[in-house]
This record gives structure tokens, C-alpha cells and sequence, in this order.
């Protein structure tokens, strides 16, 4: 997905049909942001 993603869409984004990743853009610019990103996701 190459869309905006960000805190409150990725975990839906993510579980959509036939997509299996995402490019966090600007989302990454504030650590705590991009750490509870990742920690939303790891289990998808």
C-alpha cells in the first residue's frame, strides 16, 4: 500500500485483502508514532 499511512488507518490498511505491507512516510517523523506503529502491526 503506497498511501497515507498513519497511527489510526494502518492496522486497517494492513489487514485489507492483498496487502502485506506498507511504506510509512511521514508517519516516521515522530518516534513514539512510528514505535506504536510498529508495535500494532508486528502481529498481523
Amino acid at each position: 500500500y503506497g498511501g497515507s499511512v498513519n497511527l489510526g488507518n494502518v492496522e486497517k490498511i494492513c489487514a485489507l485483502p492483498n496487502v502485506d505491507g506498507a511504506l510509512i512516510g511521514t508517519a516516521s517523523w515522530v518516534a513514539e508514532d512510528f514505535i506504536k506503529i510498529i508495535e500494532n502491526t508486528k502481529e498481523l
